[in-house]
């Protein structure tokens, strides 16, 4: 077991956080039926389907070692943070 954050490879964890990223991805598809592209909204900027990609990514990387379970845990990523921030859920896109 990997333990979360406990480096075995570059390569590896490389692949775990893509399989985390997709994982949200295939979320964001099934639940929206589209994509939501990066733009700019008042001086700020809107990151679109890149910040569930990051969010899916660092999810599957703290999951496990499998790229099975980073997927899974990237797919539901979104749904443990909208449990938990209740103004995630509110906003279609996070800005910066």
């Amino acid at each position: 077991m990997r333990g979360g954050f406990i480096l075995l490879s570059p390569e590896l964890d490389f692949y775990i956080f893509l399989a985390g990223g997709l994982g949200a991805f295939i979320r964001l598809l099934v639940d929206n039926g589209s994509i939501s592209l990066p733009k700019k909204i008042d001086g700020g900027y809107a990151l679109g389907f890149i910040s569930s990609v990051l969010i899916g990514g660092f999810v599957g990387c703290v999951v496990d070692g499998s790229l099975l379970t980073a997927a899974m845990g990237g797919y539901i990523g979104s749904s443990v943070l909208q449990s938990i921030i209740p103004s995630y859920g509110k906003k279609s896109e996070i800005e910066i």
